[in-house]
């Protein structure tokens, strides 16, 4: 079966981080047939020397596809989308890298199951100094998932691939700051299309990157906006729209030490 992958850049991504996560595609046990790489807004030079690097690798095609202006990353996968070739996508952040044989498990399991629209896996987070790990797992079945939806996001983004004919029976990825993925796979569970994820951690995430994100006004605004949204679409009861809010009011306006330390005391009883 043939597949795509679909990563979005831009200027803020660090360009060794970069360098890493494209060459985890490049090393894979199973090549996809295509990569589609949109940036999303101009970048530095020294990004940009990375990113023509990679577009001239020998390994495998990559589409380039040029943005202006930056528009964000529901926008961004949304254009990209429209370039994939195949149906099968897989998703990679900028920065995160792939295990080697991560494509090989998921599309393997695709093929044994082909009514799944989307497949993610366990994730694992690490710090700076890779001193500190932390397997970030989810529900796997699709009850669960459902159940779990309610109040977390139940999938792992950065570890999926989908299938491009369900994203498009959903509406599509769209530009939900923070939330353009959580808010797609609520359209898919509302639709009935089957999410699982592999009991396996297959992607390796920095958890300085994910703590910075998760803090601010800023971030909790986005929080109002999307559960307002998915409440008002019948996505999620009332009840569920205040619970939501009240965890994460707390949890962004945090200091940033208090934030990693809550962090840590959750993975560690959580284990």
């Amino acid at each position: 079966m043939k597949f795509s992958v679909l990563i979005s850049v831009y200027k803020n991504d660090i360009p060794d981080y970069f360098n890493q996560a494209v060459s985890s595609i490049l090393n894979q046990t199973l090549l996809p047939n295509e990569i589609v790489l949109v940036r999303d807004g101009n970048v530095g030079i020294e990004l940009n020397k990375e990113i023509q690097s990679f577009i001239n690798n020998k390994i495998v095609k990559v589409k380039y596809i040029e943005l202006d202006e930056n528009v964000g990353l529901g926008l961004a996968l949304s254009i990209g989308m429209k370039h994939v070739s195949y149906d099968y996508v897989a998703r990679m952040d900028s920065d995160d890298t792939s295990n080697p044989s991560r494509f090989e498990i998921q599309m393997k399991h695709l093929k044994e199951f082909p009514d799944i629209s989307v497949l993610g896996s366990y994730i694992k987070e690490f710090s700076a100094n890779k001193k500190e790990r932390y397997i970030k797992k989810v529900p796997t079945k699709s009850r669960a998932i459902k159940s779990y939806s309610k109040y977390r996001n139940p999938v792992n983004h950065v570890s999926v691939i989908l299938r491009k004919s369900s994203v498009e029976e959903a509406g599509g990825y769209e530009s939900v700051p923070s939330y353009e993925d959580y808010y797609l796979w609520l359209k898919m569970i509302f639709l009935d299309l089957k999410i699982e994820n592999i009991p396996i951690s297959l992607v390796d995430v920095r958890t300085t990157k994910q703590i910075a994100r998760r803090r601010g006004w800023s971030i909790f605004r986005n929080d109002l906006y999307f559960f307002k949204k998915v409440y008002k679409e019948k996505y999620i009861k009332l009840h569920v729209f205040l619970v939501n809010l009240l965890i994460r009011f707390f949890v962004r306006i945090m200091p940033l030490s208090l934030t990693a330390f809550s962090y840590k005391l959750i993975r560690k009883f959580s284990k």
